[in-house]
């Protein structure tokens, strides 16, 4: 496939225009007003850039769950509400909308009427049936299909999202649904080069897909270049929610090669819950009475704070997703502690993880815990080279922090708002 080149952001008319362009009033969509995952990462991080611009600023969801996670973020006096219609979205009367992806198609259709909107596409919208871009039968493996018809033939027989054909034909419609709401956009923010192929492959036009990666705080000073290797033991994290899509399943089978490759114990510490915990933990047990140098720890959902702690003290952050990710942010933030990584080569990964350089990337079609081990191990082996991958991380979270993503949204918003 010829890659095209993204849309470039000119920085130095967005400096100059900043100066003179007027406040607007932004309304922020998301599905939950919960710190779920990285898509609350993004939105808080963006409200924040957008409030220091001056710009008059509301969020809104339609849920308030899950109840155990804390809220998103907003700025001082920000009017936040849930809500299942649009009535107070009106009534507070945006300039413009961004929206970071709906559960209802239904609701989505009656917020485009409100206003001008911008869609942050976190996720395969509207170009697949399932939402995860990948077929789990015979083998796990990355789909580049365009959404239509022929996903409700392949859905059961590959396995695309379960063997229910009602739940396989509401998925079909909802996205069919999110699919025609796509082109009543002003524009379609994606995080990496993947996403950007993969809405240009579903027909939108090229100037209305605009590449934005996101950025993550300054790099944290660290003594990776110092410590003594090997060490007494490995510690890897998975930083996750605990879905089989995730391959927290592949990277247990892929422990017990890891430890016997690198001769000493190995600590894996899973950060993230989920419906297949409880079937991880009961593999886990078993492992570690068959290996006696492997350890394997749930966390549970932690902290912002103590994820921080963990990366401070582990040596590798493994991605082990079975599904092609958007963009991967996790990766960002854990290489803003000087650690590398190892994923698997799908999606947009390869937007921030470049093998061999801040990590090292396994086959994706299909992954293995045979190729997830080969690239764990190629990345702790050699200390020199591990040294240099610390390194490399560092500067690839320096590289990513000196962005302003908020500055560069700020101008599509502009122009969605200007064309009323």
């Amino acid at each position: 496939m010829t890659r095209r080149s993204p849309r470039r952001i000119d920085w130095v008319v967005i400096r100059r225009s900043l100066r003179t362009r007027s406040a607007m009033r932004v309304a922020m969509q998301n599905w939950s007003s919960r710190r779920v995952g990285g898509v609350e990462t993004y939105a808080s991080l963006m409200l924040a850039g957008l409030h220091t611009r001056g710009h008059e600023l509301a969020f809104w969801a339609e849920c308030d769950e899950p109840a155990d996670r804390p809220p998103i973020p907003v700025p001082a006096s920000t009017p936040t509400w849930t809500a299942s219609d649009v009535t107070e979205l009106r009534a507070w009367k945006p300039d413009v909308l961004l929206a970071n992806g709906y559960l209802d198609p239904r609701l989505e259709e009656a917020a485009l009427e409100v206003a001008p909107a911008i869609l942050v596409a976190h996720s395969y919208y509207g170009s697949c049936i399932s939402g995860t871009k990948c077929t789990a039968f015979p083998q796990p493996r990355p789909c580049d299909r365009r959404f239509g018809p022929g996903c409700l033939v392949n859905y059961l027989p590959r396995r695309c999202g379960g063997l229910n054909p009602l739940t396989m034909w509401r998925m079909y419609r909802a996205q069919r649904a999110r699919q025609a709401l796509l082109g009543r956009y002003r524009a379609v923010v994606v995080l990496s080069e993947h996403m950007r192929e993969e809405f240009l492959r579903h027909d939108l036009q090229p100037e209305r897909v605009v590449l934005i990666p996101p950025a993550v705080a300054e790099p944290i000073a660290t003594a990776a270049d110092t410590v003594q290797w090997p060490p007494a033991e490995y510690r890897l994290v998975m930083a996750s929610r605990c879905d089989h899509i995730k391959g927290g399943a592949v990277l247990l089978e892929a422990l017990p090669e890891i430890t016997r490759r690198l001769g000493r114990p190995v600590l894996l510490e899973i950060l993230g819950d989920g419906p297949e915990r409880p079937r991880w933990e009961r593999t886990s047990r078993e492992l570690q009475r068959r290996h006696s140098g492997l350890r394997v720890s749930f966390a549970g959902w932690v902290s912002p704070a103590e994820v921080e702690t963990v990366y401070r003290r582990s040596h590798l952050l493994v991605v082990p997703s079975l599904l092609p990710e958007p963009f991967g942010l996790v990766g960002l933030e854990a290489a803003r502690h000087a650690v590398p990584a190892a994923a698997f080569d799908a999606g947009g990964i390869r937007d921030w993880l470049h093998d061999g350089v801040n990590g090292r990337l396994a086959p994706a079609d299909p992954p293995t815990a045979r190729g997830l081990a080969d690239a764990i191990s190629e990345c702790l082996a050699d200390g020199e080279r591990y040294r240099q991958m610390c390194a490399a991380a560092r500067a690839t979270a320096e590289r990513f922090s000196t962005a302003d993503p908020a500055a560069a949204l700020e101008t599509v918003l502009a122009t969605a708002a200007r064309t009323k």
